[in-house]
């Protein structure tokens, strides 16, 4: 029997995406460089401080929209340091 495992995180894009959100827009929010979304959605380490700039923009967002905030673990991404 194959077996499937079901992640429950949500990709860094589709957050994104959600909230309808550019990656210049994202970048702008997080006060972070466009190509550093756009590698972090294509599977580059990020540093931790700059997941958590990320999150916090995202966060702010989800705020407005009335949606619930995520949290560092929520999101598929590579964190380094």
């Amino acid at each position: 029997m194959l077996e499937v495992q079901v992640s429950s995180k949500i990709k860094l894009v589709d957050a994104r995406a959600q909230l309808r959100l550019s990656i210049r827009k994202l970048a702008e929010l997080a006060e972070v460089d466009p190509n550093t979304i756009l590698n972090a959605e294509h599977g580059s380490a990020v540093l931790r401080t700059t997941a958590y700039a990320i999150l916090k923009a995202l966060n702010e967002a989800r705020t407005q929209e009335g949606k619930p905030p995520l949290e560092l673990s929520d999101i598929d991404w590579s964190i380094r340091g």
